[in-house]
C-alpha cells in the first residue's frame, strides 16, 4: 500500500516542507554529481551518523563522527538511493504541511531536526557499536508521523494498491500510521538489518511527545470532501 495523499488541507503554504524537500532532492542530486569522483561513498562516512563514534555519556559534541560534529543533522539529508529518498519525500509531503500548519514554519522545523537527532541517538542505544553510517530522513519523518496522528485523530489517507491494476481508497489515518508503527517495532525486535528500525520508533515517539507536551491539537479539524 502507498499513501497518496490526506483529506486535511493546508490553512496556509508548507513553506518549512517544501524547504526540507528542495534541500534534500539537492542533497541527494550532490551525492549523484560526485558518485564517478568517488566521495559518493565517502560522503555517508564523512556525514552521516556513524553510531559507534557517540562519546561515553551520550554527547551530541562531537556528535556522530569525530572530524564531522554536526553529522547528527547532515545525516538527515543524506540518502542511499532513489528509493529511499522518494518514500521519505513522500511522506513528508502528505503529513508534513498539516504538522506544520499546527506548529507554524519554525517550530515544524524544530520538530523535524530534532526529532532526527533523537532518532538517531535512540538507534545508538540499540546498536552502540555499530559502524555503519545511519542515513536519511525517516527518523525525522517518522517524528512528522507521530506529531500528525495526534493532531489530526480523524484524517484519513488516500492509498493505492499497485496490482495488475490500480486499487484506491480512503484509509483513516490513526489505522495506517498505528501499523506503520507496530511494523517498525515488530522489525526492531526482530533485529531485521539493513534499516535503522529503532531511529523510526525514537523519531515517531518524539514527535508524539512534542505534541503531547509543547503543542496540545487544538479542536479537532473536520475533513473536507
Amino acid at each position: 500500500m502507498i499513501p497518496i495523499r490526506d483529506d486535511i488541507p493546508s490553512r496556509r503554504p508548507a513553506v518549512g516542507t517544501k524547504i526540507l524537500l528542495l534541500v534534500t532532492i539537492g542533497v541527494f542530486l550532490y551525492q549523484l554529481m560526485q558518485q564517478s569522483q568517488g566521495p559518493f561513498v565517502q560522503l555517508p562516512f564523512r556525514c552521516g551518523g556513524v553510531l559507534s563514534a557517540f562519546d561515553a555519556n551520550f554527547s551530541l559534541i562531537p556528535a556522530l563522527f569525530p572530524d564531522h560534529p554536526l553529522t547528527a543533522l547532515t545525516a538527515i539529508f543524506l540518502h542511499g538511493g532513489l528509493w529511499h529518498l522518494v518514500s521519505n519525500m513522500l511522506f513528508l509531503w502528505i503529513f508534513g504541511d498539516n504538522v506544520e500548519d499546527h506548529f507554524g514554519s519554525f517550530g515544524f522545523l524544530f520538530l523535524y531536526l530534532g526529532g532526527g537527532v533523537i532518532a538517531s541517538l535512540t538507534q545508538y542505544i540499540t546498536s552502540p557499536t555499530s559502524c555503519t553510517p545511519v542515513l536519511g530522513a525517516s527518523g525525522a519523518v517518522a517524528a512528522v508521523l507521530g506529531a500528525y496522528l495526534l493532531l489530526y485523530p480523524r484524517a484519513r489517507v488516500l492509498m493505492i494498491v499497485p496490482f495488475f491494476f490500480f486499487l484506491n481508497f480512503w484509509l483513516p489515518a490513526p489505522f495506517f500510521l498505528g501499523f506503520w508503527f507496530i511494523t517498525q517495532i515488530y522489525n526492531g525486535l526482530s533485529n531485521i538489518g539493513g534499516v535503522a528500525w529503532w531511529a523510526h520508533i525514537g523519531g515517531f515517539l518524539a514527535g508524539v511527545l512534542a505534541v503531547s507536551l509543547l503543542a496540545p491539537p487544538r479542536r479537532p479539524r473536520a475533513p473536507m470532501y
